[in-house]
């Protein structure tokens, strides 16, 4: 192996251990190109939104911080209505919380929001679902399976 082969392996390497593993799940369809903030988005056929994007863990917080903070700053910021929160692990073992929260929309009808919180040093992974209550909760197995999948 040439020292201009190994360059380039070792760049790929880099290179691609910088982007999380993201499996599609069945039913949905992923964006070719997400809108900004989002790294990867994918909807279902009845408007199940699944996103993932990454932000700074600022104020740097642990995960037991952001589970007694962000129920609150959520509810205070977005009015949801904060229903329960889970802790869950990514199928390589990393430990975050999934929070459900729920909405009334202007046609009368409630909303779920999910928001899935890893952190991962200075950063937070976020995997946010959302759409109609009936229709979330019908995919939420196949949400359960994304996030298991899921690894930074």
């Amino acid at each position: 192996m040439t020292s201009k082969t190994a360059i380039y392996l070792i760049l790929f390497s880099f290179l691609t251990s910088c982007s999380p593993t993201i499996k599609t799940p069945n039913g949905f369809a992923p964006m070719q190109d997400p809108p900004d903030p989002y790294m990867y988005k994918a909807m279902s056929g009845d408007d199940v939104v699944i996103g993932v994007r990454k932000v700074s863990n600022n104020p740097k917080g642990d995960l037991d911080f952001w589970k007694t903070i962000l129920p609150k700053k959520l509810a205070y910021a977005k009015g949801y209505t904060f229903k329960g929160q889970e802790d869950l692990k990514t199928g390589g073992g990393s430990s975050g919380t999934l929070f459900t929260f729920s909405s009334p929309g202007s046609d009368g009808k409630t909303y779920i929001y999910m928001l899935f919180l890893l952190p991962d040093g200075d950063d937070l992974w976020l995997i946010e679902t959302g759409g109609l209550q009936k229709s979330v909760e019908s995919r939420r197995q196949q949400i359960l399976e994304f996030i298991h999948s899921f690894e930074p």
